[in-house]
């Protein structure tokens, strides 16, 4: 909808998706202009005219800021004391009727005037202009308020009222809620088959998109004469008549008629031209469709002309058409003049704006056309591919065809054909021509095709969808296979593209020598397979081989879509085997922001324990997930890992991740796509693609009929109507009966509907869905059982326009259910730009979808939706009802119930994958050689998601130890309790504790075995962080215990790795008695770039394994806005809404560590300021491999009005990064993705009070 400059806008009022610029806005706030004596009040007799004047403009201008400013304003204009007791109130009128139809007619409105009399000359205030009358007439001194340009009308016409005292003061105010009311009679009035003052229900006459005419009248001024030489002067006689009496007197009637919509001059274009002969004795005729494109109607010469062996001249035919209209003219060349040499002549046809003309050759005097249609048309084409159809015409006559060629398509399930278009070829006799038609390829499906000519058909079928895709679906074969046996590999492919196609799938095995891969063997098994539109779209192949070479070898899989690959071993391994058994990935597809699992099994096929990593890495090789796992020969263990899908390590389409092993690795295509908020849309069911906040309002039900019996009065019977939403997701199932505690969850009872009408938003419900999330929305109808009165009145919704009330209904028998598994066409799910099946079905006293749906519905019956936006509409009287048979008032209507589905907001939200750490170790400082003794490792998952892991005890000089914690909720922990082996040598052995899912997460400790004689000074536990920021000096913390047996002093130190752990960066003198234990901090020194610094404690007796800290920097930096569903990219630039209740601002570390920041919004204006502040927020944790992201979502609340607003992030070192803008909240701004129709005409009738 578009806007004029600010000071021509008014206020806007919806008319069933027409768009009228009709009443004036007004706001609360008094404003007074005084033009004081001094000014203008003291002036001389002669000047009084010219002082009215300058007083009727101020007046104006106060007029005008009822438009320019909100509602409820007043303001009061001061008279000059030369024009005390001189200024009344005159009646005046106008009228206005559209496209010359008696319905569409406002009827007589008041204008009337502000009137000086002075002693010789008259100055009037009327229509927003100021007039002046003397004895020699009258004449305009500045506009009325009315504007034409390009074929659109406003007309801006001020009503006065009121009366005048003596007073020297005009008060100036506006009824709001009389202005209103006047406001929709008058919409109804020019666009519909209501009379102003009519109620009740009512059909569109004259559609804001069809208007072609208004005509004006000015009734009962003082200033006729003036009013009709102002529009004959400033406008173009072919756009705007006026009629008058002449001579013209006084209080005579002005009649203008205007022009609307296209007012281009006539155009008159050949759209169609045919040649034809009968039989070969027949004259010759040429037809031409003549139309005009032109905005106005005309009348022009249609000339004809034709030249060859005899020619013909001067024929003409004169042809009158209004605007869009078409005839057809026709011309003939007598058989007298088509003579043998063969004969050839050009036929002409001209307008005065288009002509067309045509060879027709003869194989002889006697010829005629004889054309038959032959078409190519692929079989196959993917959708919104540019496919074609090539259409071929033989001519085995003897004269020229020129023949219309028609290409037809239709879904093979419909039974309605849609044209392509129709295309001209001309083909001489013995000649073929071919033109070329775009198919149809918008929607997947079997469509059947048709190409006619006149007497001729050829027809056929085409498939379209997305193109034939080889997936590798699964991999079965062995991971070790011996020397000399055979080995077979089993692959599944599966066509995951809508049509068929023909592939090759290659095997190629290689075998890893000294020089790197070598090649072995390819084969190659040619495949046909039919895509997902059939029953069947997976084969399978099956390679078998035989290989006498021991060592590891590698098979490749490949397709022109897909590769994957995974490593064997032939013989028998001499060390730790771990290969991959399987991969799998969920969900896949998946989107970006989201997390993917990587389910991995591995086995180990070689004689001893596999201490390995499993990775998980994208194409650049960067490690997405990583577990570290501890298999025993023979032994399998799945370990299931989450990865971050984010647009730095994948890209839009497929993408290949590799598993690897220290011995094996595999390929899978994981495939990412773009999403909406919302997708599905079938059988009642609809799925959010992102965590949303959405809320599902009922617009209205209408199951119901007229009882003229009840109580001898008009009364509308209302079947009771309930409906309830399924939920469903990965994790749960729920039923939701909504609105159960309001008449029994009948959303049809006469209370109920009445509460929609009077507020749209009455029955809503508003909940928050996770991703994946699928939502049904289902109904249930029950025929009337014993009927009551409620007092619920409809006011004027009979034929007749009396009002009726409406009858509840107790629950008889079910009529229909529509679920799952009944009926499910019975409900439609539509989006923006779907037509509406049965649009303007309803009976006259049922709202129909107009009443529903309100500006979400053009005036055609097209949905004008937002892009998270979804209508449900719902037949519930007809059984097994489908949508293409709703197309008359005795079919389907489908609006027994209308809801609507509205994501409110996204909750946006980094869901992180599990993430475990150790928060506690409690493990002996020593015990005796034999004695038991357990080690207990207490794990937090600090992550987001449910997960474990495995918690692994790394003894020196001893096997590892292996245990699992329980899936862990976020935020909960678990202890793991492993054997300590004490039946060993007495020494001091140190230890590491591992966690698989977290490889860096480590505990170092020492657990000494026996007794040492002296003091023993041994480091039985180091705690120190994985990860540092540049700037912060990191603390190590360690426990110190004498496991000797006398006490003793000893330095505790911490050793830096450059000097080969010679350089002491820090230390402490420790005094211990025997078994004592003490626990000491050290500090390691801050850095100037990002890397690892590798370091050990020592003392005197003993020097701990090496330990490693990660020194790396945050970046934060602010990315986007999101208000609402509407993500914002960029500051700086002016925000309009509607509403805003929340402002979620995302932040992303780009640095390769987290960080903790602290973070203030301001928003606020001129009279009222917010400011929240997020302190310590954490963005991102430990070690960071791609840009981490963050939401904060403030609850702001905003009224409507302008806001100025502001984001700061701050670090350590002071205000790292800014986020500025402006926001305007206002009800008149657009909703968003829908549309909106527009009117040539606006009328503004605003009504205002004088007194004086």
């Amino acid at each position: 909808m578009g806007c004029g400059p600010e000071s021509e806008q008014r206020g806007i009022s919806h008319l069933v998706g027409a768009v009228l610029l009709i009443g004036m806005t007004m706001t609360a706030v008094v404003l007074i202009i005084v033009a004081g004596t001094g000014t203008i009040g003291d002036v001389n007799e002669d000047n009084k005219a010219e002082v009215a004047g300058q007083t009727f403009a101020q007046t104006d201008e106060a007029f005008q800021a009822f438009a320019r400013q909100d509602r409820n304003r007043s303001r009061t204009v001061e008279l000059p004391e030369s024009m005390n007791g001189d200024v009344e109130v005159r009646d005046s009128s106008w009228r206005l009727r559209l496209n010359d139809n008696s319905d569409c007619y406002s009827g007589t409105r008041r204008m009337g005037e502000m009137r000086y009399e002075g002693d010789e000359q008259t100055v009037g205030y009327e229509g927003g202009g100021i007039w002046k009358k003397d004895e020699s007439g009258a004449t305009m001194d500045t506009p009325p308020e009315l504007t034409y340009q390009e074929g659109s009308l406003s007309v801006r016409f001020p009503n006065i009222t009121g009366e005048m005292t003596t007073s020297n003061r005009v008060s100036l105010s506006s009824n709001v809620s009389r202005q209103d009311l006047h406001n929709q009679r008058l919409s109804k009035a020019l666009y519909t088959d209501l009379k102003y003052d009519e109620t009740g229900s009512y059909s569109i006459v004259c559609s804001p998109a069809e208007l072609d005419s208004a005509t004006l009248w000015i009734e009962d001024s003082e200033y006729a004469s003036a009013w009709a030489r102002y529009f004959e002067s400033n406008y173009e006689d072919e756009l705007v008549s006026v009629e008058t009496s002449d001579p013209i007197e006084p209080g005579d009637t002005v009649e203008v008629e205007f022009q609307l919509g296209d007012v281009s001059n006539p155009d008159y274009n050949i759209t169609d031209y045919d040649v034809s002969r009968a039989t070969g004795t027949s004259e010759m005729i040429v037809e031409a469709e003549i139309t005009n494109d032109g905005g106005l109607d005309g009348s022009q010469d249609v000339k004809f002309d034709y030249t060859g062996p005899k020619t013909g001249s001067d024929k003409k035919n004169n042809v009158e058409l209004e605007s869009g209209e078409s005839t057809t003219v026709s011309f003939s060349v007598p058989n007298g003049d088509i003579e043998s040499t063969p004969p050839k002549y050009n036929l002409e046809v001209q307008t005065e704006n288009d002509s067309r003309d045509v060879d027709i050759a003869f194989g002889s005097p006697t010829g005629t056309p004889d054309a038959a249609v032959d078409a190519d048309v692929p079989q196959n084409a993917s959708t919104r591919e540019d496919a074609t159809a090539d259409v071929t015409v033989d001519n085995a006559g003897g004269m020229t065809a020129y023949e219309d060629v028609e290409f037809e398509y239709k879904a093979v399930s419909d039974s309605d054909w849609t044209s392509v278009g129709t295309k001209t070829v001309t083909v001489d006799p013995g000649s073929d021509g071919t033109i070329q038609f775009d198919l149809f390829t918008d929607s997947p499906g079997l469509y059947d095709w048709r190409a006619k000519v006149d007497g001729d058909t050829e027809s056929g079928q085409y498939a379209v969808g997305s193109n034939p895709y080889f997936s590798i679906k699964e991999t079965d074969g062995p991971a070790v296979v011996h020397s000399y046996n055979d080995y077979e590999l089993d692959v599944t492919i599966e066509n995951i593209g809508d049509l068929q196609g023909s592939m090759d799938v290659d095997v190629v095995i290689e075998r890893n020598v000294s020089s790197g891969w070598s090649h072995v063997d390819t084969k190659r098994f040619p495949r046909t397979i039919d895509g997902t539109a059939y029953s069947s779209n997976e084969d399978d192949v099956t390679y078998r081989n035989t290989f006498t070479r021991q060592g590891e070898y590698r098979y490749t899989i490949e397709t022109p879509n897909e590769t994957t690959s995974e490593t064997f071993h032939v013989g028998s391994p001499e060390k730790p085997m771990l290969v991959v058994d399987s991969v799998d990935i969920a969900p896949n597809p998946t989107t970006f922001d989201r997390y993917s699992r990587f389910d991995v099994t591995v086995e180990n096929a070689g004689p001893e324990t596999a201490n390995q990593h499993v990775r998980v890495r994208n194409e650049d090789g960067e490690i997405v997930a990583s577990e570290f796992v501890s298999v025993d020969p023979g032994e399998s263990e799945t370990i299931r890992q989450q990865g971050h899908i984010t647009d730095s390590r994948f890209d839009i389409g497929h993408n290949s991740v590799t598993v690897t092993t220290a011995n094996a690795s595999v390929s899978k295509t994981l495939i990412v796509q773009e999403r909406d908020n919302i997708g599905g849309g079938d059988d009642g069911t609809i799925v959010v693609n992102e965590n949303v906040r959405a809320e599902i309002q009922v617009l209205g039900a209408e199951l119901e009929g007229e009882d003229p019996f009840y109580d001898y009065g008009n009364h509308i019977i209302h079947a009771p109507t309930e409906m309830w939403m399924d939920i469903e997701n990965d994790s749960y199932s729920d039923r939701v009966d909504l609105f159960e505690d309001e008449y029994e969850g009948d959303v049809n009872h006469p209370a109920a509907e009445k509460a929609m009408i009077e507020n749209s938003s009455a029955y809503t419900v508003q909940r928050t869905f996770g991703a994946g999330t699928e939502i049904s929305l289902f109904a249930r109808s029950y025929y009337c059982g014993d009927k009551s009165g409620t007092g619920v009145i409809f006011e004027g919704i009979m034929p007749g326009g009396e009002d009726a009330e409406g009858l509840e209904c107790s629950k008889d028998r079910e009529r229909i259910t529509i679920s799952d598994d009944s009926n499910s066409q019975n409900v439609v799910i539509l989006s923006d730009g779907d037509e509406v099946p049965a649009f303007g079905a309803a009976d006259p006293y049922q709202r129909d979808l107009n009443d529903m749906l309100g500006h979400r519905i053009d005036d055609d019956g097209t949905l004008s939706l937002g892009a998270d936006e979804r209508v449900f509409l719902y037949e519930l009287s007809d059984p097994n009802a489908r949508p293409e048979d709703a197309t008359g008032t005795d079919d389907p209507d489908y609006n027994d119930a209308v809801a609507l589905f509205r994501v409110v907001d996204v909750q946006r939200t980094v869901q992180t994958p599990a993430d475990f750490t150790i928060e506690d170790v409690d493990a002996p400082e020593s015990v005796s050689r034999g004695e038991d003794a357990q080690i207990s490792i207490t794990v937090n998952n600090t992550g987001g998601t449910a997960g474990d892991t495995s918690v692994m005890f790394d003894m020196q000089d001893q096997d590892m130890i292996q245990g699992q914690t329980n899936e862990l909720e976020p935020g909960e922990t678990d202890t793991v309790t492993l054997d300590v082996p004490t039946d060993v040598d007495p020494d001091t052995y140190q230890y590491t504790v591992l966690l698989g899912s977290a490889p860096r997460e480590s505990h170092y400790g020492a657990i000494t075995i026996g007794e040492e004689d002296g003091p023993n000074f041994q480091i039985t536990s180091m705690s120190a962080p994985n990860v540092n920021e540049t700037h912060e000096s990191p603390t190590v913390e360690l426990e110190v215990t004498n496991t000797g047996n006398t006490a003793g002093s000893q330095d505790v130190r911490i050793l830096e790795e450059p000097y080969n752990f010679g350089d002491e960066v820090d230390s402490v003198r420790v005094d211990l008695a025997s078994h004592e234990t003490k626990t000491v901090t050290l500090d390691l020194p801050t850095r100037g770039s990002s890397g690892e610094v590798y370091f050990k404690a020592a003392t005197d007796d003993t020097t701990t394994r090496e330990q490693r800290i990660y020194y790396g920097e945050s970046d934060v930096s602010i990315e986007s806005l999101a208000i609402g569903t509407s993500t914002y990219g960029s500051d700086g630039d002016l925000i309009e809404r509607r509403n805003a209740d929340t402002m979620s601002f995302k932040l992303e570390n780009g640095g390769d560590v987290g960080g903790v920041r602290d973070v203030e919004l301001v928003v606020g204006n001129d009279t009222d300021q917010q400011k929240f502040t997020e302190d310590s927020i954490q963005i991102g944790d430990g070690r960071i491999y791609s840009s981490y992201p963050r939401w904060l979502t403030f609850p702001v609340g905003l009224d409507t009005g302008y806001y100025d607003y502001s984001l700061t992030v701050e670090d350590h070192a002071g205000v790292e990064d800014t986020w500025e803008g402006e926001l305007f909240i206002s009800n008149e701004v657009d909703a968003g993705d829908g549309k909106n129709s527009s009117s040539p005409i606006s009328v503004d009738s605003n009504e205002v009070v004088i007194s004086g």
